[in-house]
């Protein structure tokens, strides 16, 4: 797996990014990409990227959460294997963590 930078134009202020699996790169582009990782028992790629609405947790691309934050960190799967959880910052300054997209009542300064 690999974060592919893509240049726009000859213009280093429309620089994307995306991320290739197996050669293969996503045909969406991001502002910026970070830290993808594997879904457990899967080839598929689940990654923060950064959106024009603010960075959403995206699955082979597309976004896998309605909901966008200010920054998303360490994204990982329960051991189900079905929920999905990442630390979020719904504002900026204010930490929390959701789950399947849902933050936690309680914030962390």
């Amino acid at each position: 797996m690999t974060v592919l930078p893509r240049l726009r134009k000859c213009d280093f202020s429309q620089v994307v990014q995306t991320i290739a699996v197996n050669g293969e790169a996503w045909p969406e582009d991001f502002k910026a990409v970070w830290q993808p990782i594997f879904m457990p028992d899967s080839q598929d790629v689940i990654a923060p990227c950064l959106s024009p609405q603010g960075w959403k947790l995206v699955v082979n691309g597309k976004p896998t959460w309605t909901k966008s934050f200010s920054q998303i960190w360490h994204q990982r799967f329960g051991p189900d294997r079905k929920k999905l959880a990442a630390v979020v910052c719904p504002s900026f300054g204010r930490w929390t963590v959701a789950v399947d997209g849902e933050t936690v009542e309680k914030h962390v300064q």
